[in-house]
């Protein structure tokens, strides 16, 4: 179920006007998070009134962007996507890659023109230290190898930093490995800034990050500080 609906985004899409529709629920307990509450919670939004809303935007925006919490856990998520394809709007998925199988039958489906994957740690020990679950770096793996593969309109591989978290060497780790596959999309690296509220879903320090020089790639590289 959706939690919320943002009407209009600029940002999440490179060249698209979007609109956000937010799943609620996450299997992964990420220290960083910024919407506990999104990635704790269930939702009460149907998707019938996502789809209605979208069906009055028609010529307006270009697509919807499903995002969360984790947004593979949309319950019928293919027949979604369908649906929202059946409205002439394109489809961007954001997702840990936490569930490789519904990944796969999206892709192979071809209902999806862009993919946000989120490359947390670069190894099993610094995955668990992020997202307080042991088990889950094989998940991401698979769905790492499903994202480099595809064939989408647009691509992005992007790593939240926090120095108590991940240090430079990993994040290193993480481009030299994009490098090595041959990526040729974008990698962005969102230094953590804590919300306005205060609240996340972890107990962290500041962010206190050394300098840091992604070094010349031949993707690009984004730095969201």
């Amino acid at each position: 179920m959706f939690s919320s609906l943002t009407p209009f985004t600029a940002q999440d899409w490179p060249d698209k006007l979007a609109a956000i529709a937010w799943v609620a629920g996450c299997p992964l307990r990420c220290h960083y998070c910024h919407n506990p509450d999104l990635a704790l919670g269930k939702g009460s939004l149907p998707r019938r009134e996502v789809l209605d809303f979208l069906s009055r935007r028609e010529g307006l925006l270009d697509g919807l962007v499903l995002s969360g919490g984790e947004a593979t856990l949309l319950p019928d998520i293919e027949g979604f996507c369908r649906s929202v394809r059946e409205l002439g709007f394109k489809v961007k998925l954001d997702t840990a890659g936490s569930r490789p199988e519904v990944l796969k039958q999206l892709l192979e489906a071809k209902l999806l023109d862009a993919v946000a994957l989120d490359y947390k740690a670069p190894n099993a020990e610094a995955y668990a230290g992020v997202t307080g679950r042991r088990g889950s770096f094989a998940d991401f793996r698979r769905s790492l190898e499903l994202v480099l593969d595809a064939d989408l309109d647009y691509c992005e591989v992007r790593s939240t930093w926090h120095s108590a978290l991940l240090s430079p060497g990993e994040i290193q780790a993480i481009l030299d490995e994009l490098e090595r596959r041959r990526f040729r999309g974008t990698w962005a690296l969102q230094n953590f800034r804590r919300p306005p509220s205060g609240r996340i879903l972890g107990d962290l320090p500041e962010h206190r990050p050394p300098r840091f020089d992604p070094g010349k790639r031949p993707f690009t590289v984004l730095i969201r500080n």
